[in-house]
């Protein structure tokens, strides 16, 4: 589209034969660019998190068999819960990047069924993170954002945490079948009806 602008804009003042050029440099020229960017994002950027997925920092979780997915996260088994860990980037200046992490589980209750109150009254503070708790999941952002974080600490703390309230490890896709299936209780109904009127 754009080279068809640019050859009717040259047709004004040279001949066709040179707007047929202009036109296909401008086409070309703009593939190029459109290419260059796709490149950087699937390849270089790509390139650079494999890299840091694959750097000390992350030594714990190779060692206890963490695998690196097509997605670009951690995942595996820890204790017999499923995890997956989230490498980010933050941008905080031009030259400044500052790296984080956010370990995440799924879990099910011993019982069958937990309400959404008992989720918001587990997540807070703990010593190793912040947990927030919500439909059977629980996200971890770790205290220790800037250096490099202890995994061990982080994830014992959240396998303790879990078993002290007696949620029971579960797979992704059985989360996401029980999740179907899950029943609501009063107080999740109750807060639902409050927040429609």
């Amino acid at each position: 589209m754009n080279s068809v602008v640019l050859f009717l804009l040259c047709l004004i003042k040279n001949s066709v034969e040179k707007a047929v050029i202009i036109g296909l440099f401008g086409w070309i020229s703009f593939s190029l660019v459109l290419l260059a960017i796709f490149f950087k994002e699937e390849y270089f950027d790509r390139k650079k998190k494999i890299k840091r997925l694959q750097s000390d920092r992350y030594n714990f979780l190779h060692d206890n068999d963490f695998e690196i997915t097509e997605d670009l996260i951690l995942e595996g088994i820890y204790k017999g819960y499923y995890m997956t860990v989230f490498a980010y980037e933050e941008v905080f200046r031009k030259s400044r990047n500052i790296p984080y992490d956010i370990v995440d589980a799924f879990y099910f209750p011993n019982n069958g069924e937990i309400s959404s109150q008992k989720e918001e009254q587990m997540s807070n503070e703990y010593y190793f993170g912040n947990l927030f708790f919500k439909n059977c999941r629980v996200a971890v952002i770790p205290k220790d954002t800037k250096e490099k974080p202890d995994f061990h600490e982080i994830l014992d703390g959240l396998v303790n945490v879990l078993q002290r309230e007696d949620l029971n490890p579960i797979s992704p896709k059985d989360w996401l079948i029980k999740m179907n299936e899950m029943p609501v209780t009063d107080s999740d109904t109750e807060k639902e009806e409050e927040e429609l009127q």
